[in-house]
């Protein structure tokens, strides 16, 4: 270990460098996003965008993510509003993107999709389902745990439930929220949505809007809701 990295190290806990590095590359993300867009707004309408992409870059769909990815269409912090007008776009869709937010910044951006959505748009969110975890745990299902002792790259085995579901919860700093049905139907009604409906991995509301990662199938919440309006 280089002696900068031990001297940071004894002066906070290596978690929070964590926490500032992720911070620093966003504040560089707002940056270069200003410049490249400089006050423009992105014409046209009926976008599908999809949200927190990652590496997952999907033809035909405006992919946008706060890390630099192959073929991203936009670089940008989520937690900030986008560069499209009013009811610009049909779609919109977002996998294990919003516990990576606190909860303000993921009600923030709910908003905010509401705001780009024109009337009579859907969009479909995917999270890690807490209840899924909390259920397995109370019911005790070692078949369930026994398949998730590396979950999220775990290099030492998560060897108990109550391990696993930290893990999730925490994903080393990563995850911000944890949600349930529940809470992300409250946040949808909250942000001006409609007919929110729950549904299973692969299964949408349209072929066009099932953009789910079969990796994240097992566990998994889908939602779905419409801006209402003609």
């Amino acid at each position: 270990m280089k002696i900068t990295t031990r001297i940071a190290y004894s002066l906070f806990p290596s978690y929070v460098w964590g926490t500032l590095r992720e911070e620093l590359k966003l504040t560089r993300c707002r940056w270069k996003a200003r410049r490249r867009v400089d006050g423009h707004i992105f014409a046209g309408s009926g976008y599908k965008l999809h949200l927190g992409s990652g590496p997952r870059v999907v033809p035909g769909w405006f992919n946008i993510d706060g890390a630099p990815q192959d073929q991203l269409d936009l670089q940008w912090d989520l937690r900030t509003p986008l560069p499209f007008a009013n009811r610009s776009c049909r779609l919109i869709y977002s996998e294990h993107l919003l516990e990576h937010l606190f909860k303000e910044d993921a009600l923030n951006l709910l908003q905010e999709c509401n705001r780009l959505l024109e009337p009579g748009g859907s969009i479909r969110l995917g999270v890690p389902d807490a209840e899924l975890y909390l259920r397995a745990y109370v019911e005790r299902r070692t078949d369930f745990f026994q398949g998730l002792k590396h979950l999220g790259g775990a290099v030492i085995p998560l060897s108990t439930p109550i391990d696993v579901i930290n893990q999730m919860f925490r994903m080393g700093g990563a995850h911000l929220f944890a949600w349930d049905f529940e809470t992300i139907e409250r946040a949808l009604v909250d942000a001006g949505f409609t007919q929110i409906t729950r549904w299973p991995s692969g299964q949408a509301s349209s072929p066009e809007l099932c953009l789910d990662d079969p990796e994240h199938a097992f566990e998994t919440l889908y939602v779905e809701a419409v801006k209402p309006g003609v």
